[in-house]
């Protein structure tokens, strides 16, 4: 008995030395590396720049409140089928209340910067994204092996073709 309340000890004690090594998500280093790849990758000046994301880190700010709504809504488990019912409609409300926004803030930029950049900082924004996320994926699966591969920055389309 006594190993035994040695051994969940024991257990208790390695859980929370491992969560505390992960590192908390910064949200202001994340966004500032974010601003540095779609300058960069969009060929954006100063003056575009700084139009283009006093509108777009408004409109994510707004998203986020919209994500942390729908977070809420994925986590409930409705019991009776009226439930269901009105928990598909709110998503669904929730979703094209995202995709209103979006638009809004869409013709908002196109009103300060030429569509194609634009488009291409949206698209680099995009891929910043889904690159961070990969990284991050990783490292919650492989801790020791992705540990280097987090503090490189993300590749550029040239790069990645020269290996």
């Amino acid at each position: 008995m006594n190993r035994l309340l040695h051994f969940i000890l024991f257990f208790f004690i390695a859980v929370t030395v491992m969560a505390s090594d992960r590192p908390k998500f910064d949200r202001a280093a994340y966004e500032k590396e974010q601003h540095q790849f779609v300058i960069r990758e969009a060929k954006l000046t100063k003056e575009e720049a700084k139009a283009f994301f006093s509108i777009y880190d408004e409109m994510r700010a707004k998203e986020r409140q919209l994500f942390k709504q729908m977070h809420k809504h994925k986590k409930q488990r409705p019991a009776t089928e009226e439930e269901c019912r009105k928990a598909i409609i709110e998503r669904d409300k929730l979703d094209i209340a995202r995709k209103q926004l979006q638009q809004k803030y869409h013709l908002r930029m196109l009103k300060v910067l030429p569509a194609s950049k634009v488009m291409e900082a949206l698209r680099q924004s995009e891929k910043f994204d889904q690159m961070k996320f990969r990284q991050m994926s990783r490292s919650h699966r492989h801790p020791r092996k992705s540990a280097n591969r987090d503090t490189q920055k993300p590749r550029t389309k040239n790069q990645a073709q020269e290996r």
